[in-house]
């Protein structure tokens, strides 16, 4: 267990107490932005750790992703429950997550490899969503541009996921 992992565990036990003040939080929003902003900074953290003390391992590979998605949906999920944002906003998350999840155990059942490797683009749409959160909580007006900002790159990121994974497939079956 290295200091990436450890912060990474980190940012997966502080989401049910971000989520947990944030659906307590009585229109005062300043203990879950705190919160937020915590694993907002873990996230960073563990990945530089992990890449400029060579700290990367199996373990980190598969953590660092799940708690994202633990963040980030479970986020979504409040927020629109809340009417923060938009539920179509929400739903559209998901249904990336969705579609790139069942996409990647489709591409273990036909071709036998696991190795999970995030995009520049998966990158900038993880970015984009918590940025998206983030300005949420800062309770600013007229936000919507990074509603629909935030909708084109995880678009754009599920057609460069399916494209990618259409010809990992393809190219399995083609040799």
């Amino acid at each position: 267990m290295n200091i990436a992992n450890i912060l990474t565990i980190l940012r997966i036990s502080l989401v049910p107490f971000f989520i947990h003040s944030l659906l307590t939080s009585k229109n005062q929003l300043t203990t879950p932005l705190i919160f937020f902003s915590i694993c907002m900074v873990s996230d960073a953290l563990d990945g530089f750790f992990a890449r400029k003390l060579k700290l990367k391992n199996p373990i980190g590979t598969y953590l660092d992703p799940i708690a994202d998605k633990i963040l980030i949906l479970s986020s979504f999920f409040v927020l629109a429950y809340l009417n923060l944002i938009p539920i179509w906003l929400f739903l559209i998350i998901l249904g990336k997550d969705t579609i790139i999840i069942t996409g990647w155990l489709l591409i273990y059942i036909l071709t036998g490899t696991y190795n999970i490797s995030v995009t520049l683009l998966g990158k900038i749409s993880i970015i984009f969503q918590m940025l998206t959160i983030f300005v949420t909580l800062l309770e600013l007006k007229n936000i919507q541009w990074i509603f629909y900002a935030t909708t084109i790159i995880t678009v754009i990121t599920l057609v460069d996921y399916c494209i990618k994974g259409t010809k990992k497939i393809t190219s399995t079956y083609s040799k």
